[in-house]
């Protein structure tokens, strides 16, 4: 087999690969418009090492806990549940479809400020519960910290059995590269997400970024984690 037989392809609008080691379904639309939001559990590697006995046991519950309080947060609280969902081993991926879920640009700008209340609640209302209830017998530090990054874009959705299998979108590589960007902020937005005035513009400021191999997006991050972190060097002014 040649390179070309590992390539991704488009005929007609559609894309094809004939690449026999990957199976990712049947392309069912064109393109579809989405909203990514990739959580970081912070420190998840440190607690998972630091476990003296029972590792599995007590990371299994951590973690059935956490994905239990995300899936009651959004698809519980927030009306809008996301399409689409994976554990990352260390964090959260979720997936909203725009215009199949017929989500106006108030709604999408109301999960941008949904998810800074997660990163919020996560270290001073979840993790104290669950160590109260479940996690305090075992007499180890958990995790408390979550950092979220958010993108908004389009992707090439596949399904497999009738059933979403991947995306395939430049948005969820952003979202990742945004979670990962600095290591004292915990909430960073891609600015696509805010339509018209900003809800809650007291929480967040607008800054400049320069992603390595995407180039400069226009971001919102957290005023009190900029603040806290010194206001760090790599978030610029906008340019007029």
């Amino acid at each position: 087999m040649g390179i070309k037989d590992f390539q991704l392809q488009i005929r007609k609008g559609k894309v094809v690969s004939r690449n026999p080691f990957v199976n990712l379904g049947q392309e069912t639309e064109d393109l579809v418009k989405i909203v990514v939001a990739i959580f970081d559990v912070e420190g998840f590697t440190k607690f998972f090492n630091k476990i003296p006995i029972n590792k599995n046991i007590v990371t299994s519950s951590f973690i059935n806990g956490l994905l239990n309080w995300f899936h009651y947060n959004f698809h519980e609280v927030f009306r809008f549940s996301p399409v689409f969902g994976k554990f990352l081993g260390d964090g959260i991926l979720m997936i909203w479809e725009t215009a199949r879920q017929d989500m106006p640009d108030k709604v999408i700008t109301g999960l941008m400020n949904h998810c800074w209340n997660m990163v919020y609640s996560c270290e001073t209302k979840y993790v104290p519960e669950f160590v109260k209830k479940i996690g305090k017998r075992w007499r180890i530090e958990y995790p408390t910290k979550l950092k979220v990054g958010l993108s908004l874009g389009h992707a090439v959705k596949y399904t497999r059995r009738g059933k979403v299998s991947d995306y395939i979108s430049e948005s969820i590589n952003i979202a990742s590269r945004l979670v990962k960007f600095h290591e004292h902020i915990r909430f960073i937005a891609h600015s696509d997400l805010v339509f018209g005035r900003l809800p809650e513009k007291h929480l967040y400021v607008q800054k400049s970024i320069e992603l390595r191999g995407i180039g400069e997006i226009s971001v919102y991050i957290d005023k009190d984690y900029y603040i806290a972190a010194g206001s760090p060097k790599e978030f610029k002014d906008l340019i007029d």
